[in-house]
């Protein structure tokens, strides 16, 4: 996976021409299929204007570089409507409030992380710091996780929030909110531990002392 700030700050080549062509000057994101829809290009001497690659015609992202098969892959952004249409729309994963489908503020999106062979988003980096939010500190959120993915919130259902612990600490507003609407969790877990007691109890019926042989039955 790729941070999108590391694909920001890489340089584009034509592998046909040898030239650079250009940097990564943003990104378009399409949210229905969660994943980045085309690069728009900064020109750098190959281009007088702003061209857009779309995600599919990338032929690689490495650790240095952007490649493309030849300069006429990056495209005038009237010539492809439906990445105009995206463009337009301004959807912006960073900053973005994540917020539970019960109302609650888990914080603000910080960074995405992307596929580079497929441009799909894998993760969301989120942190709690910038406003009163439910986790102390930064969590990562797998884009599996996510209920709806809009222009102005990410939404993630309440139940999913027992995966995100794992990365980070709840804060003491978190607690108190995981803690009352887990007691249906709780009480089924009670109810099959109060089972184990009783087996063993059962099973117990000998002396504490395994060297010592059970005391005779009544009537022997």
């Amino acid at each position: 996976m790729f941070a999108s700030r590391k694909i920001l700050a890489l340089p584009i080549f034509s592998l046909q021409e040898g030239q650079r062509i250009g940097h990564v000057r943003s990104l378009v994101i399409n949210p229905n299929s969660k994943s980045v829809a085309a690069l728009v290009v900064d020109p750098k001497g190959f281009f007088q204007d702003q061209r857009i690659i779309p995600f599919n015609r990338v032929s690689s992202i490495g650790e240095d570089a952007i490649t493309v098969a030849s300069g006429n892959q990056a495209e005038k952004a009237a010539s492809l409507p439906n990445i105009m249409g995206l463009i337009k729309e301004r959807t912006m994963v960073i900053g973005l409030r994540v917020v539970t489908d019960s109302g609650k503020t888990l914080g603000l999106v910080e960074e995405f992380y992307v596929d580079p062979e497929t441009g799909n988003i894998m993760e969301l980096e989120v942190s709690g710091g910038r406003i009163e939010g439910f986790f102390s500190g930064r969590f990562r959120l797998k884009i599996e996780n996510i209920m709806t993915f809009g222009k102005d919130a990410v939404v993630i259902r309440h139940e999913n929030l027992e995966k995100l612990v794992a990365y980070k600490g709840l804060n003491e507003n978190a607690r108190e909110l995981w803690n009352a609407t887990s007691d249906k969790a709780s009480d089924l877990k009670n109810r099959l531990a109060s089972r184990i007691p009783i087996k063993k109890k059962k099973e117990s019926t000998g002396t504490s002392d395994p060297l010592k042989p059970d005391p005779p039955a009544k009537g022997d």
